[in-house]
């Protein structure tokens, strides 16, 4: 964990959270990241769940409909793994569940 912390701490980018401290209990193995305030509605699969749905034939509906948001959200995920690629940092966990949007559409 303080490995990823230190990491993290370091990247300083408009898409990424920034962690500023990392918090560790000895007794229980519990470690916790204080970082920035990100006003979050939902996640990115939560998003996609919420304007899509599927037909019993597995068809998804409704993508074309968010398909400009899920565009400007896709580059400011690419710009920021970029960013993070540049510095020789690599994500490794990088799912719809783990992006962060806001109601204005920008990623975190």
């Amino acid at each position: 964990m303080k490995k990823e912390f230190n990491i993290q701490h370091q990247l300083d980018h408009k898409n990424i959270l920034k962690a500023h401290e990392l918090l560790t209990n000895d007794l229980n193995s519990v470690a916790h990241i204080i970082m920035d305030h990100f006003p979050c509605s939902k996640t990115l699969e939560e998003l996609i769940q919420e304007k899509t749905r599927l037909d019993g034939n597995f068809r998804i509906f409704g993508i074309k409909e968010i398909e400009a948001t899920l565009k400007i959200i896709t580059l400011q995920v690419i710009d920021a793994l970029s960013y993070m690629h540049g510095r020789g940092v690599c994500h490794r966990d990088l799912t719809a569940s783990n992006i962060l949007v806001n109601d204005s559409m920008e990623s975190g």
